[in-house]
């Protein structure tokens, strides 16, 4: 009974998995974009905004919505 308390543990491996794989965040040029793809991107994302504002404030919101 006395040798069962002192038997040695083996060691535990477990299997190493490969990371998974990060997905690429594509890269936006808001410059690029036009004044109407811009108030659409910001609809789409449900970002309340005002069209009449110049294209660098619309993208301005754009980026702080992401």
């Amino acid at each position: 009974m006395l040798l069962n308390r002192h038997r040695v543990k083996k060691p535990v491996i477990e299997e190493i998995q490969a990371p998974e794989t990060v997905q690429e965040v594509p890269v936006i040029d808001y410059e690029a974009m036009t004044k109407a793809e811009i108030i659409e991107a910001l609809e789409k994302a449900e970002i309340e905004h005002d069209a009449r504002q110049k294209k660098e404030s619309l993208i301005e919101l754009l980026k702080a919505g992401k």
